[in-house]
């Protein structure tokens, strides 16, 4: 055989002949199934079984007569009808899909199933040629790589391309992605057609928001939104699923730009292309958070543009490409920023050092950078305000992780290798197999890929550290993120070795192996002793192919083109797997369990308020609100942001950048759950808060809980699935106030007490001009006496040093003292939620009944073999209207790990016969202790409330107009008062009053305010966005001085001359 490889490409003829009569059985096979279909009443399957045998015996015999150099090789014939059944089974596949998944018809299917495998085939033969022929224009790549990738694709996202589904997530991708992707698409077309720009302030976002705070994270500098004008509006959910794949396909063609720079063979560039646009993060981040994908297209480049600053002095494309970067997304930037600075201390210490002095090698990207950050200042500096704003920017660094757990460590090597999607911190591994053996090639050879070998060492440090991890993701969670530039150097190692095949050692081999070894071993121990799963073993399949492939290559059995397309193979096979286990495990009818069709989402958004908005008229004033408690859609599919599609006024918004001021007013002021990306999400529905936000009318399920103070409006003007409560009052978007008190004296009050507060006098941050200062009424809210039972043991639980301790597992029932609580508003109040960690034995100790077996405490140890203290909470409390909880994903989490301190929880009214409806189970694997736990009620009936409210709408801003970009009214005061609105306090605000400019100040814990003297006040506030026209004048300038100093350098060149 040996001598036979070595005298002719018998491989090759194999691979021709398999593809000429493959592409003859498909067209036969479909002629058959026509006619047999027309004529017999058969089954689809049967009917295209018969069609196959009946292709394949008449084109074998067609081709067997006509052989002229005899029928093929004895020892060829099994893996060519190897070939055949792989074909038949694979068009089988189509067709089943095809009819039972995309609902097609039987012929529409087949004729579907048969064009599919015809492109596959041709593209298997365009790969073959070009990997047998001695060199491969690079004007055929695009061609080939083309090819290959809707090959690709067109199986593992069959659903989506052929049956409707769209690549959207209905978390995040619903709620925040496609969302906002449409509204932006709205806002262009807008822009197009009346030539003018939209409001810079937009009501119908959440409580309000700017327009810059609203798209700059996921579409202002994402060029793929601006493509979204492209699109009819019938096809926009399938258009935003092209243009996610589009964003896979360019990150191939930008990495080859870079990697033909550094890799020689074609086969090499075209495998690592389509590798590296299929890496774990782009597998992933295609339905989750797709514009994760332009940091895969951007990175590459911005490599690029720093070897030709080295090697040429050449800052063009640097520039070009590190302002793209900024403009991209500013939490990337600062990534791709530690990406390339990494890149360019490997490149100087270990090629140019001995070359030439720091300075003349630093001073290229100083000027360069200059540049751009003047370039760019009329967008960055109005991020830069944002940012500040952004309520994102208190997680607790690192999780307060030193190390991880030792899970994390025993199942990193196999993770690294394997795609999974169930990791803690968003750590997506499945890098292909032949990584491992790359890395041994590379690092055996350090000398000579001195910046490769450092770019993964650096790589496998921070997998290893949570500290660095956190400073890669901005300094918030540990979380893994930043693996999405280290695809980079993990694609050029494979590369290499694909280039470098026939100098791979006996020593490479042998390390790999045991690398393998010590990978499925570790493994073994990391997955408790469990690895029977799909996604698990597919990686193990793939690396004993891998090692096969190198000893046959080294026996001479394979030429080495030969086995550079097996190892190809290999890496697209790998590709499959990955894509295939992370989104279509469960069942291909879903691309992913958590993925919708295009109508579904497109009803979704129409349906967001339950037709509630075509019942009811909302306004900037008088808002609506969904409820919270028993929510009218999927968790999931939350519709905080379709409100500026409909025209809906209410307080819900999701986004990245959401105004700290009034998160930390929901948490710290009033003692709400800390949601930053959505704060109003958590509000817990307390009456004062919603009826303080102006909020109208509240929307719920027919016979669910409604806040006290709402009145359900006629069941003639409402869905018989809903219901629609109103308040016959609401405060005022603005008021003026004569009573204040500062925020320091506010906090020594209960935060039910600084709520009910809000409707007296106005919080401040700093003293004011006004004389009268608001003395706390103490008694309006009482604490009350309880009694805690556990339910499995009856005993009584006692607070010790006031810290009540619940343990993990167990249910408790609460007993009120009854005297206070006549129908009155309860809160649920602590000082500290504290997980305490329950050891192994401890657990066991609980659960050791006297019947548990050796087996059994055998079983707990290996369950329980990676326990650590995760800080983790679920602790549920339940009430007679309402059930909420203590939650928390603990060091793991990758949203954001923070320290659950200072909570009231609402818990509705309850009656003087409802002392023991109160319960708390804590469902958390953790004991927790709470620190002052208590209740309070609130001494106060609808009455006072009323004329509370009553009294502010008697001094409210009358005649208010909300007009483009301005706020406007009239109000009379008989002294120096404060006007406090509803106005988000953030820069870029103005005050006017009598058209004089008026300071403004952040009153309410989040609002605007300000000082009004005794009279008539005319009040005016407008918005501009905050350092945009600062911006604006940098941006002028450098691009003056650009011109000037081209213009003066072209001068000196042509008098020179």
């Amino acid at each position: 055989m040996c001598k036979d490889l070595k005298e002719g490409p018998l491989i090759e003829k194999l691979i021709k002949k398999y593809i000429a009569r493959a592409l003859l059985l498909v067209v036969v096979s479909l002629i058959f199934f026509l006619s047999l279909y027309g004529l017999t009443e058969w089954g689809y399957q049967s009917i295209n079984n018969i069609s196959w045998l009946l292709a394949i015996i008449g084109v074998n015999l067609v081709y067997y007569n006509s052989n002229k150099e005899g029928y093929m090789r004895n020892k060829y014939r099994i893996l060519y009808i190897v070939f055949i059944l792989a074909t038949y089974a694979l068009e089988s596949f189509f067709l089943f899909g095809g009819i039972h998944i995309i609902n097609f018809p039987i012929l529409a299917s087949k004729i579907l199933s048969s064009i599919l495998i015809l492109s596959l085939i041709y593209t298997i033969k365009k790969i073959s040629d070009n990997i047998y022929s001695p060199t491969l224009a690079k004007s055929n790549f695009i061609i080939l790589y083309t090819l290959l990738f809707i090959g690709i694709t067109s199986i593992v996202f069959f659903p989506v391309i052929f049956g409707g589904y769209a690549l959207v997530y209905e978390g995040d991708g619903f709620s925040q992605h496609y969302t906002l992707f449409k509204n932006f698409r709205e806002e262009l077309l807008s822009i197009i057609k009346n030539g003018e720009f939209p409001a810079m302030w937009d009501w119908t976002y959440g409580v309000g928001s700017s327009w810059f705070s609203k798209y700059v994270y996921y579409n202002l500098g994402d060029i793929f939104s601006y493509l979204s004008i492209l699109s009819p509006t019938k096809y926009l959910v399938q258009w935003f699923s092209f243009l996610v794949l589009l964003r896979a396909y360019l990150a191939g063609i930008a990495y080859y730009i870079f990697a033909r720079t550094k890799l020689k063979g074609q086969t090499a560039l075209i495998v690592t292309s389509i590798a590296y646009a299929y890496s774990p993060l782009v597998i992933m981040n295609i339905t989750r958070h797709p514009f994760f994908i332009n940091v895969m297209i951007i990175f590459p480049l911005l490599l690029l543009g720093i070897d030709l600053v080295v090697k040429n002095k050449k800052i063009n494309l640097f520039i070009l490409i590190t302002a793209w970067a900024i403009i991209n997304n500013f939490y990337f930037a600062w990534l791709m920023a530690i990406g390339g600075l990494l890149y360019l201390v490997l490149l100087y210490f270990n090629v140019y050092q001995k070359k030439e002095s720091f300075w003349l090698f630093i001073k290229p990207f100083i000027v360069a950078l200059f540049i751009v950050i003047g370039l760019v200042s009329v967008y960055i500096i109005p991020v830069l305000y944002n940012v500040s704003l952004m309520s994102r920017g208190e997680d607790i660094f690192a999780n307060d992780l030193m190390i991880y757990n030792m899970q994390y460590y025993f199942r990193l090597p196999l993770d690294l290798i394997n795609m999974n999607g169930g990791r803690a911190l968003n750590f997506f591994g499945g890098y292909s197999v032949v990584f491992v053996l790359a890395s041994v090639f590379i690092f055996r050879r350090i000398k000579e890929y001195r910046v490769l070998a450092g770019s993964l060492i650096i790589g496998i440090i921070i997998v290893l550290s949570p500290y660095l991890a956190s400073i890669m993701s901005g300094m918030g969670s540990p979380v893994q993120r930043w693996m999405l530039i280290w695809n980079v150097p993990i694609a050029l190692s494979i590369g290499f070795v694909l280039d470098n095949l026939k100098n791979i050692q006996k020593k490479d081999l042998t390390i790999s192996i045991w690398l393998y070894i010590l990978i499925i071993i570790l493994s073994f121990i990391g997955e408790k002793f469990k690895m029977a799963q799909l996604n698990l073993t597919l990686p193990l399949i793939c690396m004993m192919l891998c090692l096969v492939i190198i000893f046959c290559n080294k026996l001479n059995l394979l030429t080495l083109k030969m086995s550079k397309l097996c190892l190809a193979a290999i890496i697209i096979f790998n590709i499959f797997g990955n894509v295939w286990s992370y989104h279509s495990y469960n069942s291909i009818a879903r691309i992913d369990k958590h993925t919708r069709t295009a109508d579904y989402l497109e009803k979704s958004i129409a349906d967001s308020f339950v037709g509630v908005e075509n019942i009811i008229q909302t306004k900037p004033d008088q808002r609506l609100h969904m409820s919270n408690v028993d929510r009218l859609i999927p968790t999931k599919f939350f519709r905080g942001n379709t409100s500026s599609l409909l025209g809906v006024y209410q307080l819900n918004s999701y986004n990245s950048i959401e105004n700290k001021y009034l998160n930390t007013m929901l948490y710290e002021g009033f003692g709400n759950e800390n949601f930053p990306s959505a704060p109003f999400v958590v509000t817990k529905d307390m009456p004062i808060l919603l009826r303080f936000m102006g909020v109208k009318y509240y929307v719920s399920k027919t016979n669910s809980y409604h806040p006290s103070g709402y009145e359900k409006i006629e069941e003639k003007e409402s869905s018989k699935d809903i219901e629609i409560t109103k308040a016959n009052s609401v405060v005022p978007f603005a008021y003026a106030s004569q009573d204040s008190i500062l925020e320091s004296e506010a906090e020594k009050l209960s935060q039910p007490a600084r709520l009910n507060m809000l409707l007296d006098t106005v919080v401040t941050k700093n003293k004011t001009d006004i004389s009268s200062h608001y003395k706390p009424k103490y008694d309006e809210v009482k604490q009350k006496i309880i009694k805690i039972k556990d339910k499995s043991t009856g005993e009584e639980l006692k607070a010790i040093d006031n810290r009540y301790t619940f343990l993990a597992g167990h249910d408790y029932n609460v007993e009120l003292d009854v005297e206070y609580l006549d129908k009155k508003d309860v809160f649920l109040s602590f000082d500290e939620a504290s997980p305490v960690f329950v050891p192994k034995e401890m657990r066991l100790k609980r659960i050791n009944t006297g019947n548990r077996t050796p087996y059994d405490n055998l079983k707990f140890y290996i369950n329980n073999m990676f326990l650590f203290d995760d800080a983790s909470i679920n602790f549920r409390v339940k009430g007679t209207e309402l059930v909420q909880g203590i939650y928390s994903e603990g060091k793991l989490s990758g949203n954001g790990y923070r320290k659950i301190k200072r909570q009231s929880y609402y818990m509705g009214k309850l009656d003087n016969n409802m002392s023991s409806s109160v319960s708390f189970s804590n469902k958390s694997e953790n004991d927790l202790r709470i620190s002052n736990l208590h209740f309070l009620t609130l001494q106060q009936d609808e009455n006072i409330i009323n004329k509370k409210i009553e009294k502010l709408n008697l001094n409210r801003l009358k005649n208010i107009k909300f007009t483009k970009n301005k706020v406007e009214g009239i109000i009379s005061t008989k002294g120096t008062a404060m006007l406090a609105t509803k106005i988000p306090y953030q820069p870029g605000w103005q005050a006017k009053v009598n058209g004089k400019v008026t300071d403004i100040q952040c009153v309410n814990y989040g609002f605007a305010g300000i000082e009004l003297d005794s009279g008539d006040n005319e009040v005016v506030f407008t918005y501009q966005e905050p350092g945009l026209l600062i911006g604006l004048a940098i941006t002028c300038s450098t691009l003056l001085i650009l011109l000037i100093s081209l213009g003066y350098m072209a001068l000196s060149k042509s008098e020179k001359k």
